[in-house]
């Protein structure tokens, strides 16, 4: 009788392996990437590929898909909208304020700090916004010359952060930009 029992459990984890497996493959060919790199985010997050799975079926496929593969590369807004979905991040990723400083002098030395970082960022923005302005003005390109430059231009970075820098900043002030640097009707 307990081997029975101990059979029955087998063919049951047996099956569910097989039915992962199967998840796994339906995931990895409608991405169109390797099992094993759908498997790889599948554990770094602690998902299961049913998840993905009713993610892609629940809604529009190609964005669902393109959403998922963007996360799988890393793009921290699509791993926020799969995250928005799922609920699958740690609170460690998504800190807002609600941990308790170590002590006050911390505080007090990383809001400083916060402070004068601002300060400095605001002062780039606005040697930015000159320099765009200026260029404009004097009729060197227009602003959807300059909205194609920040999205695909040679912007040499080790990072991709500057890129977004840029371009948050071309839509914080787009309608100053599109005032200055309009298209000539030919």
């Amino acid at each position: 009788m307990d081997n029975l029992k101990d059979l029955s459990k087998i063919t049951t984890r047996y099956s569910n392996r097989v039915d992962e497996n199967k998840d796994l493959l339906k995931v990895a060919t409608t991405l169109g990437k390797r099992p094993s790199d759908v498997d790889k985010f599948l554990k770094k997050y602690d998902l299961d590929a049913d998840d993905l799975l009713d993610v892609i079926e629940a809604g529009d496929r190609r964005r669902s898909s393109l959403m998922i593969i963007a996360a799988m590369n890393g793009r921290g807004k699509a791993l926020r909208q799969l995250d928005n979905l799922l609920g699958f991040l740690d609170e460690a990723v998504n800190i807002r304020g609600n941990i308790k400083w170590s002590n006050s002098e911390a505080q007090q030395l990383s809001v400083d700090a916060v402070n004068k970082v601002a300060k400095e960022i605001g002062k780039a923005q606005q040697r930015a916004v000159s320099i765009f302005t200026s260029d404009m003005k004097n009729n060197k390109y227009d602003n959807m010359d300059l909205s194609k430059a920040i999205s695909t231009g040679n912007i040499k970075d080790a990072s991709k952060s500057k890129r977004n820098v840029l371009s948050a900043l071309y839509y914080d002030l787009r309608d100053r930009f599109n005032k200055y640097g309009r298209r000539k009707q030919n």
